[in-house]
């Protein structure tokens, strides 16, 4: 399959995450938000296992697109969550925008670029170099006799990944808890 029409398979799970991030931004203005923040890492996680235990060459797409969705609800359950939480911590009258688009926006990308280098490096790892870069620079199509050592190697990844999102969930549960009065001041001030 081309990379086009595979990355189909991955749309639902996206637009699945814009709709959970709607709601899940909604949630976290009505309750506590480092809960919300934590079930969406929770999800990640377990789609991080769906995908290190159900991922062979035979694997249908559909599986790959539900293992996406539950992956796409759980991020942005969390991105709206921990939005919040960080808006929070900003002092009154400080500087808001710089918070949300500049440091938050910013150490957000940092984030979502590190997962890929990690993820690179951690599958490159596992399988001898030449395929390595047969695989990751492109210096050829990703033929089948290819595909089993990607898919291996995606699973020591998806293993890393999945350490990583543990820290992640503990330290999203380590927060303090914000109190409801105070969560609504901030929720209603115009």
């Amino acid at each position: 399959m081309n990379p086009f029409y595979a990355s189909l398979w991955l749309v639902p799970g996206y637009l699945l995450g814009s709709i959970a991030a709607t709601f899940g931004g909604r949630l976290a203005d009505r309750s506590d938000a480092r809960v919300i923040a934590s079930i969406g890492l929770t999800l990640q996680a377990v789609a991080y296992v769906l995908y290190d235990t159900l991922l062979t060459l035979a694997t249908p797409f559909y599986y790959i697109t539900m293992i996406s969705s539950i992956s796409g609800i759980g991020a942005g359950m969390f991105f709206a969550a921990n939005g919040k939480m960080v808006m929070f911590e900003v002092p009154r009258g400080g500087m808001y925008g710089i918070a949300s688009g500049g440091t938050n926006r910013t150490i957000g990308n940092i984030g979502i670029l590190l997962s890929f280098i990690i993820a690179i490096v951690v599958s490159s790892m596992a399988i001898p170099r030449s395929i390595a870069f047969q695989i990751f620079v492109g210096s050829s199509t990703l033929t089948p006799s290819l595909m089993a050592p990607f898919i291996n190697s995606l699973h020591l990844a998806f293993r890393v990944s999945l350490v990583l999102i543990a820290v992640a969930i503990a330290t999203s549960w380590s927060r303090t808890r914000v109190p409801m009065t105070q969560q609504k001041k901030i929720v209603n001030k115009p």
